[in-house]
């Protein structure tokens, strides 16, 4: 056998190992909700871990030292309480004995879910849950989005600064630790900031009418209102304060991005505090953007990008580490110092919470277009 024969032999052998089908099965668990009133945000995180899943084992899988798995995707309905993403999230863990858990998406299911993993040994990244609670206190439960913390202090300083308020109003979930903590925050930073709150409401989950509470606030003559509550409450507070004829600018945190284009009329004009914006700068953003579109036919929302890069950074600490155990993964976390993923860098530097920019749209014309990206 003559030398270039031998070495175009060589050469096809080893393709064929590139493209070997993977040798075992990585499970990962994603805990969502797919029915319920918060079914809209779920399914944009599925299709962002679906889109993250496809890719990677569309290229052969995960490759760990000497073996190459292909990811399985088990999903789990959390639907729209606590118990339910309890429920959702110990199948996953005592019967499917998945190696790590994506989600939930929402603080109020993510807490009790991340004391469940933290005491199964389970590694747990969050794509929106912003609540502090959610990680505090854990040795293996992450977050690849900003805190409420620095969300609510951003957009204080942003009514107070760039919109030059002086009065502003908050109509806030007493019962949720997301709405409820969010207002607190706002409230310190905007008359930290010199401005004051001239009203301050609040109410039970799903209360179905806010008409009360918002003549209160219209009395009070706010310059800008905040609402920082979830999908269901937020549709009808947005329509009654149109019916009212409220005219102070609205303003939300990430829970206002709506994924229905039916909801846009009702968010007209309000600025709101996100992760993503399809209109970002950058070549990971555009990509993106493409294979969602192929894929879904539509552009990404932010809970989508959100969930992609939850996925992106489990496969990348589980290559790095060289280990898809879920001791391996907690351990390889715990050495994480940054990430760059489509939403944006997330520096970590020793903390499951990442310093990672706020990016602000505007409402307008039934798009959220970009504003502005506000850096920690």
């Amino acid at each position: 056998m003559n030398s270039a024969r031998l070495a175009l032999l060589l050469l096809l052998a080893a393709l064929a190992a590139c493209r070997r089908p993977p040798e075992a099965e990585l499970r990962v668990g994603l805990v969502v909700p797919l029915s319920g009133s918060l079914q809209d945000t779920g399914i944009s995180c599925r299709e962002g871990a679906e889109l993250a899943v496809k890719e990677l084992n569309a290229a052969g899988g995960l490759a760990v030292q000497d073996r190459r798995y292909r990811v399985q995707l088990l999903i789990r309905d959390a639907q729209d309480t606590p118990e339910q993403a309890l429920s959702a999230a110990q199948e996953l863990i005592n019967r499917d004995n998945v190696a790590a858990l994506i989600g939930p998406p929402f603080s109020s299911q993510a807490i009790p879910v991340a004391h469940l993993a933290e005491r199964s040994g389970i590694p747990m990244i969050v794509q929106l849950a912003t609540n502090a609670e959610v990680t505090a206190g854990t040795s293996c439960v992450f977050r690849v989005c900003f805190t409420d913390g620095f969300q609510g202090r951003v957009m204080a300083l942003f009514a107070r600064d760039r919109l030059g308020a002086r009065r502003a109003a908050i109509l806030y979930d007493v019962a949720n630790p997301f709405s409820r903590d969010i207002a607190d925050i706002f409230t310190a930073t905007f008359t930290g900031a010199g401005g004051r709150v001239v009203a301050r409401e609040g109410y039970p989950t799903g209360q179905p009418d806010y008409l009360p509470e918002l003549a209160r606030i219209q009395a009070a003559d706010p310059e800008v209102l905040f609402l920082p509550g979830l999908h269901p409450d937020l549709r009808r507070q947005l329509a009654q304060v149109r019916s009212l004829g409220l005219t102070a600018q609205v303003l939300g945190g990430d829970t206002m991005y709506f994924r229905n284009p039916a909801d846009l009329p009702l968010v007209e004009g309000a600025y709101i505090s996100t992760h993503y914006s399809p209109e970002m700068p950058g070549d990971a953003v555009r990509a993106f953007n493409r294979m969602h579109l192929r894929a879904y036919e539509r552009l990404p929302t932010p809970g989508s990008a959100l969930t992609y890069d939850a996925c992106q950074l489990l496969f990348s600490v589980i290559r790095s580490q060289g280990d898809a155990s879920p001791a391996g993964i907690c351990a390889g976390l715990r050495k994480l110092h940054s990430f760059e993923g489509v939403t944006g860098t997330m520096i970590f530097a020793g903390s499951p919470d990442p310093a990672k920019s706020v990016v602000i749209v505007h409402a307008r014309d039934r798009q959220y277009r970009f504003h502005a990206r506000i850096d920690p």
